[in-house]
C-alpha cells in the first residue's frame, strides 16, 4: 500500500501533535508522555487527554506490555501513524513504554 496526500498530511499533523504535546503530563498518572504515547493516545481517541498507554491499559484491565505492543501493531497498520511512529522514532530513539521493542546498542 502507497501512502497518499492525505496519509502525510495526516502523519504531519501527527508529529505536530507530538511536538506540541511531549513532555506534557499523562492525565492519569502525571508521567510526562513521549512522542510515541502522544501517537498511541491520538490513535486510541485522547487527544484531549493523552494518557500513556500503561494508564488505558490498567483502566481497562489488560496488562501494560502486551496493550502497549497491540497498541504499536494498530499503529503500524496504517501509513500515516507508521511514518508518524517511526520519524518520533528516529527523534527521541525506541521506547519501550509504548509497545517498541528493545534494541541493542
Amino acid at each position: 500500500m502507497h501512502a497518499g496526500r492525505s496519509d502525510e498530511v495526516r502523519a504531519e499533523t501527527l508529529l505536530r501533535d507530538a511536538d506540541r504535546l511531549r513532555g506534557a503530563p499523562c492525565t492519569g498518572c502525571g508521567t510526562a508522555l513521549c512522542g510515541h504515547d502522544v501517537i498511541a493516545a491520538v490513535l486510541l481517541g485522547f487527544r484531549d487527554a493523552p494518557r500513556c498507554a500503561r494508564c488505558v491499559a490498567l483502566g481497562l484491565g489488560s496488562d501494560p506490555e502486551a496493550f502497549a505492543a497491540e497498541v504499536r501493531s494498530a499503529a503500524f497498520r496504517r501509513d500515516c501513524y507508521r511514518e508518524a511512529w517511526e520519524t518520533t522514532t528516529e527523534r527521541e530513539g525506541a521506547c519501550p513504554r509504548a509497545g517498541d521493542p528493545a534494541r541493542d546498542v
